[in-house]
């Protein structure tokens, strides 16, 4: 069983690690690109089951930024120099709403990307591999009910009381906000952020927040 979560990183599919996983059970989370060598591979070894979290790619853009900031500013971080190489040198010195420009541009279509790729996952591979959605303001408004609806779809029995013995402090997000982003980008930004969106991303998010 795989987890593909979160904001979307090129990543493939390790075979060994997934034989172990199809053969003893378990439960990954995993940056996972929708490709089809991935899909296959994930089939091949067994993988039935795969819940893809989608958070708003426009929120996402919006934290991106925080986060790359916060990077920025840690001289000793061993992930500074690889974004001010992805970047450019130049990067630190935008204003805040230009760095929103520059990820809207830059970055948000490849996310937008990733989330029609398990769209179309989850449409072409039906009755091959079962792909569920989840979605990051379910997390945020309900996260004991958001991992029984987890733990339900993979078939694990659990309990709301050992859902929530096992929640942890957050340690690496800033906020966690779904529609922040509505109140920071100017309409411009909106705009040129909703052009970026498919019909087909849009309507996903638009059901998964109702």
């Amino acid at each position: 069983m795989v987890y593909a979560a979160v904001e979307p990183w090129p990543a493939t599919v390790v075979d060994v690690f997934l034989e172990t996983i199809a053969n003893y059970g378990g439960v990954v989370a995993s940056h996972m690109m929708p490709s089809v060598d991935n899909v296959d591979t994930l089939m091949s070894r067994g993988i039935e089951k795969v819940i893809v979290h989608i958070r708003d790619p426009r929120q996402a853009v919006l934290s991106w930024v925080h986060f790359v900031d916060k990077t920025l500013n840690r001289i000793e971080n061993r992930n500074r120099d690889a974004l001010l190489n992805q970047y450019g040198a130049r990067y630190p010195e935008l204003s805040f709403s230009e760095k929103i420009d520059f990820h809207l541009e830059c970055t948000l279509p490849g996310w937008a990307r990733w989330i029609e790729g398990w769209i179309g996952v989850r449409d072409t591979y039906a009755g091959r591999i079962e792909v569920a959605a989840a979605s990051h303001t379910q997390l945020v408004n309900d996260e004991i009910r958001y991992f029984e609806k987890a733990c339900s779809f993979f078939g694990i029995p659990c309990s709301r009381a050992e859902i929530a013995s096992a929640s942890a402090d957050n340690v690496h997000f800033r906020k966690g906000s779904v529609s922040e982003w509505e109140d920071v980008f100017s309409a411009r930004q909106k705009e040129a952020a909703c052009a970026v969106l498919s019909d087909a991303v849009l309507s996903e998010l638009s059901r998964l927040s109702s």
